[in-house]
């Protein structure tokens, strides 16, 4: 797989490949499943404004349908039949860097998030699939952050003491799961609405007050401002932000030495359009309808090539410009943690595995 061979020089990473899915169905037949389905869904619903799924090559950022046939890294196939070797490409891989004084925000994403602020901690509205993924994102970045700081995993409060930012924190769901294990928390985000969902439901809980604080900015201001902390997380937004680049070098100047950086995204291929979009948002209406826009995806090798292009580039225009801070930073994010984020339709609930063909998490850890 090209992530393998993206992998080969991270010999700390703890990677595994997809062997079968779910009750010993191989891989192929899901994938073949998820490619049949694709493709009708995006003649039932237009595909970017009317187009077909395999006319898309037109569009700024899109990928031709024989780019779209290479390995995503998750051992999808591509709806398409053609073939090439050409890796696929998101709808803003190739976007430069913005200058220190650009936002990564993309305004019309925040606006979708926006409209449903009042509605972040009701367990069955918009943001119930977020509930239910909560525990096993937490499981992950306990795990993660327990091995990166030297703590003890089962401790009732085994973060204590660190300092973590969550970026675009929305309600705060994640924020207070990771104040609850001991840490310091900081929660960021553009939208007012969400934040004051987010403080007013922190206010029920005394045990949380001077560990868990909100504030409406963005990475690149903190960034730009110096500030840096023990780990930040970047959990379900990396697909939504304006610039790919931009992002992961904001958060790579807002990781101190010895930390790490946890992000938790989906991956773009045939099964997460089938399943995060057609499925999700057409048929069983758990999201509206817009809320994910299937370019923006990311595979984890982009993600990985990303994140390492990110680092020690910082300030260097000729690579695409200069990140928020314009400073040169130590060490380097190198993948040490990936894993998928599986759902049972049958129970509810997720589990982490090996299959990230539609949700994973993954753990950059920064050289000291």
């Amino acid at each position: 797989m090209a992530l393998a061979r993206a992998l080969r020089r991270l010999p700390g990473c703890a990677l595994g490949a997809v062997q079968a899915g779910p009750n010993g169905t191989s891989a192929a037949s899901l994938d073949c499943l998820a490619a049949r389905l694709t493709a009708c869904a995006a003649q039932l619903h237009g595909w970017r404004a009317g187009r077909s799924f395999g006319s898309s090559a037109g569009e700024p950022g899109a990928a031709s349908s024989s780019s779209r046939s290479a390995s995503s890294g998750s051992g999808d196939a591509s709806p398409s039949s053609a073939s090439s070797a050409a890796p696929s490409t998101s709808g803003y891989a190739h976007q430069r860097q913005p200058g220190s004084g650009a936002s990564t925000v993309n305004q019309q994403e925040a606006e979708k998030f926006a409209a449903l602020a009042g509605q972040w901690w009701d367990p069955a509205g918009p943001f119930a699939p977020l509930h239910a993924m909560n525990p096993v994102r937490c499981r992950f970045l306990r795990s993660a952050l327990a091995g990166q700081f030297g703590r003890d995993a089962s401790a009732a409060a085994p973060l204590a003491g660190l300092r973590l930012l969550d970026v675009g924190c929305g309600g705060g769901l994640l924020a207070e799961a990771l104040a609850r294990m001991g840490a310091h928390v900081t929660g960021i985000d553009v939208n007012e609405g969400g934040l004051e969902a987010a403080r007013a439901h922190a206010r029920l809980d005394p045990d949380l007050a001077g560990r868990l604080q909100y504030r409406a900015t963005t990475a690149e201001q903190l960034a730009a401002a110096g500030e840096q902390y023990d780990a930040v997380v970047a959990s379900e937004v990396i697909e939504h932000v304006a610039s790919l680049p931009a992002f992961c070098a904001a958060l790579d100047a807002l990781t101190r030495p010895g930390g790490g950086v946890a992000v938790s995204t989906l991956n773009r291929t045939p099964r997460s359009y089938a399943l995060a979009v057609v499925a999700a948002e057409h048929l069983l209406r758990w999201v509206p309808p817009g809320t994910h826009d299937w370019t923006r995806f990311v595979t984890p090798e982009e993600l990985v090539l990303q994140m390492e292009e990110s680092t020690g580039r910082r300030g260097d225009a000729s690579q695409g410009g200069s990140s928020p801070g314009g400073s040169t930073g130590s060490g380097g994010l190198r993948l040490q943690l990936l894993a998928g984020m599986q759902y049972n339709p049958l129970t509810g609930g997720w589990s982490l595995g090996r299959d990230t063909g539609i949700n994973y998490i993954a753990w950059f850890a920064k050289q000291a």
